[in-house]
């Protein structure tokens, strides 16, 4: 049945229509860092952030500056759009289509990458090797301490599996929960397969810190604790002898301090920060409790401000440096989270500071998260930056 006709310019029908954005994602693994290449079909590079813009407005189409339009419904768009977001990466970085992102982003790439098919992604054989190490991490060879063998329960063997993956890949970790005597034993294994190995134990997150260094310390101070993990774990009725908190523990920044020397950082620096006005944060598990941590003084530390004056910077100081962010509430009350992180943010940005340093993984991640006035980012950066090997740009 005809209804009737439609008829159209010459200048509408000239207009074309991109029916799918291809985006292509390369994934490697070099020095350490993901190194991402991304690249769009179809769409010039210089539009590539209008188009993100429109797509975050719900709008179903852009036009391009050549006349034709580019489908915003796209799943490959979509991704894009939560890559960008979910990694915090700035304009320049999504138009260079170049970045490079830390290794824990790994599994959360990979499993967005999975989840969409309509984009061309290829992943070289080191990111495959991380990948399948943690999605296999119960398979590790990673064997316990043979004095607890018969001790261990399997969730803890395989807890004690996942503490040493962590540590293999040098991927940060937290102990979210209480302190039971599930994860003590975890905890316990990690810290006796170091002593067997004639190691001490470096950290890199102040959660995990916290928590190996007091478990560790009690084994030290408390005969009642100790006694009742060492009578635990001898439950094999194999000899063995006691564990006593006998390893040793070092915080990145308290080994930078105590073994290797500001002083020898100081000469090591090839691009010194003069000029840059840097606010430490130190949040409240790096040092408390101070009898247990000994890291410095809780209530007016210096260390990291001693790091920050070693690269050549100016320390920036302010009353919030060692208050809590809010990081552990996050999920439970995410405004009372959002409102402590903001505190900190916005009292170090009115003392003057343009950017703020933690020696916390999850600070970090609660005061980006959550809006911080100035950026944030971990220390090691700023090493880094100082001693003239950091790549282009901040990880998030």
């Amino acid at each position: 049945m005809e209804l009737g006709e439609v008829r159209c310019t010459k200048n509408f029908l000239g207009k074309r229509t991109v029916n799918r954005v291809k985006v292509s994602v390369g994934v490697s693994v070099s020095s350490g860092l993901l190194e991402l290449d991304i690249a769009t079909e179809d769409v010039p590079a210089a539009e590539l952030l209008d188009i993100l813009k429109s797509y975050r407005t719900k709008k179903k189409y852009y036009r391009l500056k050549n006349g034709s339009f580019v489908d915003l419904e796209e799943p490959s768009l979509e991704m894009l759009a939560e890559l960008s977001e979910a990694m915090n990466l700035k304009d320049k970085e999504v138009l260079k289509g170049k970045l490079k992102l830390p290794m824990y982003r790994t599994l959360y790439l990979d499993k967005l990458l999975e989840e969409n098919e309509s984009v061309y992604s290829s992943r070289d054989s080191r990111f495959r090797e991380v990948v399948k190490e943690f999605k296999t991490v119960k398979d590790a060879d990673f064997e316990e301490p043979k004095s607890l063998s018969r001790v261990m329960r399997k969730y803890q063997k395989d807890g004690y599996k996942w503490l040493r993956t962590l540590e293999t890949w040098q991927f940060g970790g937290i102990l979210a929960d209480d302190m039971g005597l599930g994860k003590t034993i975890q905890v316990i294994a990690v810290l006796l397969a170091a002593k067997e190995e004639g190691r001490p134990l470096l950290t890199v997150c102040s959660a995990c810190h916290n928590v190996i260094k007091q478990t560790n310390h009690a084994m030290k101070t408390d005969s009642d604790f100790a006694f009742k993990v060492n009578n635990y774990l001898s439950q094999d009725k194999e000899k063995r002898e006691p564990y006593g908190g006998e390893t040793e523990v070092y915080h990145y920044l308290e080994f930078l301090r105590d073994k290797i020397g500001f002083d020898k950082i100081k000469e090591a620096v090839k691009n010194p920060l003069k000029g840059k006005k840097i606010a430490a944060y130190y949040g409240c598990l790096l040092l408390r409790p101070n009898s247990v941590m000994k890291t410095d003084d809780a209530e007016n530390p210096k260390i990291m401000e001693d790091f920050i004056k070693a690269l050549g910077a100016e320390p920036v100081i302010y009353s919030q440096r060692n208050e809590c962010c809010g990081g552990y509430i996050a999920l439970e009350d995410p405004e009372q989270a959002k409102k402590r992180s903001n505190a900190v943010s916005s009292n170090a940005a009115s003392c003057g500071a343009e950017l703020m340093v933690t020696a916390c993984p999850l600070c970090k991640y609660n005061l980006v998260k959550n809006g911080s006035e100035i950026p944030v980012i971990y220390f090691t950066e700023l090493l880094a930056e100082a001693l003239g090997i950091k790549e282009d740009g901040y990880a998030e």
